[in-house]
């Protein structure tokens, strides 16, 4: 079943995808991805389906970030965090390493 949820998942981004311009705006960006967190069907490579049609902007992967942060479930939740934090700032990783090294 959660094999069917995900492929329909898919096919729903692509279909949101058409019904969007180009540009996705950060409000946009911040509802879909909400949306996929309430229904708990956010994982890795569905981000990475959703980067591939530009739907998920810098500032709504930080949103999403700060979001998950905030859970109880934080520790289980880092493969997701991750895969968000690569679509915020593609420097934010190493600006962090550049911090620990000043210290």
């Amino acid at each position: 079943a959660s094999l069917d949820g995900a492929s329909n998942t898919r096919f729903i981004l692509k279909c949101i995808r058409c019904t969007l311009p180009n540009l996705v705006s950060d409000e946009d960006s911040v509802t879909i991805l909400s949306k996929l967190m309430e229904t708990n069907c956010l994982n890795p490579p569905l981000i990475q389906q959703a980067a591939s049609l530009q739907l998920i902007t810098p500032v709504a992967a930080e949103h999403a970030i700060t979001h998950l942060q905030q859970s109880p479930d934080y520790s289980n939740l880092l493969p997701l965090v991750g895969a968000l934090a690569a679509l915020a700032h593609p420097l934010a990783p190493y600006k962090r390493y550049i911090n620990c090294l000043r210290i």
